[in-house]
């Protein structure tokens, strides 16, 4: 799990072509890959990349909250310590 810098608890299940991400208590979303490292959603709002940061530990989640503004919100996390 990762702890974004908003609060979100971010879960992701990983499969070979595609993740399913999920924020708090919402509908999982999914994003198909595009690289080993970043995913995208189908259509495009929603981008995530995986493995920054010096450690690897790290991610970045963009997303556009509302598909009639001109707006994309950027949130990193750290992979949650357990």
């Amino acid at each position: 799990a990762f702890i974004t810098q908003n609060g979100w608890e971010l879960n992701v299940r990983t499969r070979s072509s595609y993740i399913d991400a999920t924020i708090d208590s919402e509908q999982p979303i999914r994003l198909m890959a595009i690289s080993s490292d970043k995913f995208v959603s189908r259509n495009g709002n929603v981008t995530m990349q995986f493995n920054q940061g010096n450690d690897g530990d790290e991610m970045t989640m963009s997303y556009v909250p509302q598909n009639d503004l001109a707006q994309l919100v950027v949130i990193s996390a750290k992979m949650a310590q357990r």
